[in-house]
Formats: structure tokens, sequence, C-alpha cells
């Protein structure tokens, strides 16, 4: 999932359901950009295993990054 915010105003993610399920913020892993994702995003493979993207994930073929899980409700600022 990508958000890019281009509206002028800041985001607050408080919550992600998955079929109506709320994920724990402990299984939240994101990635902050300064410029927007111009390519589809890479789904986990079996090297991703039981755990959350970290360091040096590859998201965007030939692109990695340095993932952070989350641990309660996030900005993203404008």
């Amino acid at each position: 999932l990508t958000i890019d915010n281009v509206g002028g105003k800041d985001v607050v993610i408080d919550k992600i359901q998955v079929r109506g399920v709320e994920a724990s913020w402990s299984n939240v892993a994101y990635l902050r950009l300064s410029s927007p994702v111009s390519s589809s995003l890479i789904a986990p493979n079996s090297s991703y295993s039981s755990s959350l993207p970290g360091n040096n994930f590859v998201y965007v073929s030939g692109t990695k990054g340095d993932f952070s899980t989350a641990s309660s409700d996030f900005f993203l600022d404008q």
C-alpha cells in the first residue's frame, strides 16, 4: 500500500483493517520517502518469512529501504 500525501493537510493513520479485522500495530511496517513511488511495489516472498520488513528490504525492483515497525497511530506530514 502506498499513500502519497499531496493534499496540503497532514494525514493520520489510526487503524488498518484487513477483511474487517484490525491489524495490530506490531504487524505494520512502514517506510517514509521524500518522493513518490514510481513503480509497482514488490509483494514479500518466502524471504520475507514471518518477520516484518527491516533494513535493506527491496520494495521496488532495484530499490531498498529501511522499514520501521509502527507502535501507534502515525502522521504523514504534508
